[in-house]
């Protein structure tokens, strides 16, 4: 599975979702990150938030002085959780 691909499962794995994390980040919606957050946290990797973040934190060292004003806020607000 790619590194950027996060698989996660709840209810003793009973239910799985499978999330590209750059595809997902491009949403823009601060809304249903924190709602995955949470999904994640409960989920029985809850681990996988580190995940997300060091995304996060990558994009922003690496692309930050090429990122759009706009995009660059949204991931700084993100990186605040």
């Amino acid at each position: 599975m790619d590194e950027l691909t996060l698989k996660f499962s709840w209810g003793s794995g009973k239910g799985q979702m499978i999330v590209c994390i750059p595809e997902f980040l491009r949403m823009h919606s601060v809304r249903k990150y924190r709602k995955l957050l949470k999904l994640i946290q409960k989920s029985d990797t809850p681990d996988a938030v580190q995940k997300i973040a060091e995304y996060i934190h990558q994009e922003l060292s690496s692309n930050g002085q090429y990122m759009l004003e706009k995009d660059k806020k949204f991931y700084e607000k993100l990186s605040q959780w």
